[in-house]
């Protein structure tokens, strides 16, 4: 018997060391070869002006948490401007959540739903963009797993009819806090999770004094700095407008449903096939928990804060125009760690079979995810060649044709462009540059062409809009009475327009 769990153990761990090092792997490769993104660009600007005061204040009139942009402030100053480098932080937060997840979840549950939540997490095709990019949503995803974890150690101490620690209690507010402050969603499960708690205090007749002031702190703390920006909200009201350009127009539930399962639907089917092959001891099991733990089940209290702040984000998205379902990127490890935890607690019987079936099943689709070709723009990639945007091969082109008889036609600041001129060794000022933020949205816009013509031989419109497509296109086609030539230059999602 000692053989074997010595062997099991044994297997356990390389099994472990093999996912951590696909994670690396996987998250690394590519870090430095597609260009920057127009989210991207506002972390870089955010997180790039001369000074640490300078970026929290450009931050802070966007409405924009503080966190990951300032922590981007501080690493750019050590490391560089790289495409890698801005990238770097995202994938050392998908890393750590790798590692978290193995550790938090099994001093939480044990180590067979840990090794399975980190094997989920650790080949997850959206837990693998997010690493990669750089926006905040790789960090918040850690904060807020280790939040809910420490969650869960709360209410484990309250179903025991333990005293609640200052010191567990503190690790929870404190990065229930992170989340918030990493990302403004992070409100959502902080305020769902103080109330599981309160509730399930009541019931169990636990003192509450403790968690009001674990509530109070967390949401003073984040009221009192959001009260500084509410000044902002009246300039940013289009936010709750549902008439303004949506950032999101698909199926939200069914987007939502693809970043957990893998992006395909047969990855969730075949899952529920394998337990319905274990269909009376799925049912006993989850009578087991509602009748009996009832509160105290996991299958409840993560179901509750999966389910909820969903729910949230649907109503929310019906009066928004920037809701995206990346905002509920906090929810897609929790989800691991509630899959994990059903597939190996139903019974605790042929742990290698489950683990191989849940490494195999999640190797198989994140190769399908990397490799398969996907079609953009009549061109075909694979995920480490698929571009969001083109931006700095755009720039490239505009620095080898555009000369001092043309003008460049930009809708966003300088700023934006800066970047890609200064890493082809190009100095913007030098070029003609004109900014007109809402030259596709205006009446005459063929006539503003036709004036641009008098002055200059070409006249480039350079739009990195990814909003709006249809109608930039519509608007072109106005111009064309004053070119003698009009190109679309195949870029993937940039507007690069040549008028001759």
């Amino acid at each position: 018997m000692e053989k074997k769990d010595h062997k099991s153990n044994k297997i356990h761990y390389i099994l472990l060391g093999i996912v951590l090092i696909i994670g690396i792997i996987i998250r690394i490769w590519g870090l430095w070869d597609k260009s920057l993104w127009i989210d991207e660009m506002y972390s870089y600007l955010f997180s790039s002006q001369k000074t640490f005061f300078g970026s929290f204040v450009y931050m802070f009139s966007d409405l924009s948490p503080p966190i990951y942009y300032l922590s981007l402030y501080l690493w750019l100053k050590l490391f560089g401007n790289s495409e890698f480098m801005i990238r770097f932080p995202s994938f050392l937060a998908g890393i750590a959540s790798i590692i978290v997840i193995y550790f938090l979840t099994k001093k939480t549950f044990n180590k067979q739903i840990a090794l399975g939540a980190v094997i989920l997490t650790g080949l997850s095709p959206v837990m693998l963009y997010y690493s990669q990019e750089a926006r905040p949503y790789s960090l918040f995803a850690l904060f807020s797993i280790v939040a809910v974890l420490f969650w869960v150690q709360i209410i484990n101490k309250i179903n025991n009819n333990e005293e609640l620690d200052t010191k567990t209690l503190l690790k929870y507010s404190s990065f229930s806090l992170l989340a918030i402050f990493t990302h403004y969603w992070g409100l959502i499960p902080a305020f769902f999770q103080i109330l599981y708690l309160l509730i399930f205090s009541l019931i169990k007749k636990s003192r509450v004094k403790p968690l009001f002031i674990a509530a109070i702190n967390i949401f003073y703390i984040s009221g009192f700095y959001l009260f500084f920006q509410y000044s902002f909200l009246k300039k940013y009201a289009v936010v709750l407008n549902p008439t303004f350009m949506r950032v999101n127009t698909l199926n939200p539930l069914g987007q939502i449903f693809n970043q957990i399962f893998y992006e395909n639907y047969v990855f969730f089917l075949i899952i529920i096939i394998f337990l319905l092959l274990n269909f009376k001891k799925i049912i006993a099991f989850i009578t087991n928990e509602i009748t009996v733990r009832k509160l105290a089940s996991p299958l409840i209290y993560l179901s509750y804060i999966i389910i909820l702040p969903i729910c949230v984000y649907l109503i929310l998205d019906k009066t928004s125009a920037f809701l995206h379902p990346r905002h509920l990127i906090f929810v897609v490890p929790v989800v691991y760690v509630l899959i994990s935890y059903i597939i190996f607690s139903f019974d605790y019987h042929q742990e290698f079979l489950k683990t191989s079936f849940l490494f195999g099943l999640s190797l198989t689709f994140l190769g399908a995810y990397l490799f398969l070709p996907q079609k953009i723009q009549n061109r075909v990639f694979t995920y480490y060649n698929k571009p969001k945007q083109e931006w700095k091969e755009a720039t490239h082109y505009i620095i080898n044709n555009a000369d001092k008889n043309s003008v460049i036609i930009i809708d966003r600041v300088e700023d934006f462009y800066n970047y890609y001129f200064n890493k082809l060794d190009k100095n913007i000022n030098k070029f003609n540059i004109v900014v007109d933020k809402q030259i596709f949205y205006q009446k005459g816009f063929n006539q503003k062409i036709s004036n641009y013509k008098k002055k200059y031989k070409k006249v480039y419109i350079f739009s990195t809009s990814m909003l709006g497509v249809e109608q930039i296109q519509d608007s072109v086609k106005t111009i064309k009475p004053s070119c003698t030539d009009l190109k679309q230059k195949k870029f993937v999602n940039i507007n690069l327009y040549e008028c001759d």
